[in-house]
């Protein structure tokens, strides 16, 4: 999930939970940084929120699967320059 940034943009933050959460557990720290001008791109692990129902994601603990793929995606855009 990408939200832009209000107001004077200061940069982007990529925000994931741990084990036990997903994106809407954040919603209000979402709103707090948008409002401060941070972009915020965040996802889910395998196995949590839409992961699990809307791919069939199993939970796993070897999130350095699914972040390394956040990372060169975000490498491949003008985020990661």
């Amino acid at each position: 999930m990408r939200i832009p940034a209000s107001g004077n943009k200061k940069g982007v933050l990529v925000i994931h939970g741990g084990y036990d959460s997903c994106m809407e557990d954040f919603h209000s720290v979402y709103r707090y940084l948008i409002k401060r001008g941070y972009e915020i791109i965040a996802f889910e692990g395998p196995g949590k929120g839409a992961s699990i129902h809307k791919y069939h994601l199993k939970l796993t603990h070897e999130w350095e699967k699914p972040t390394i793929h956040e990372r060169y995606y975000l490498r491949s855009t003008s985020l990661g320059a």
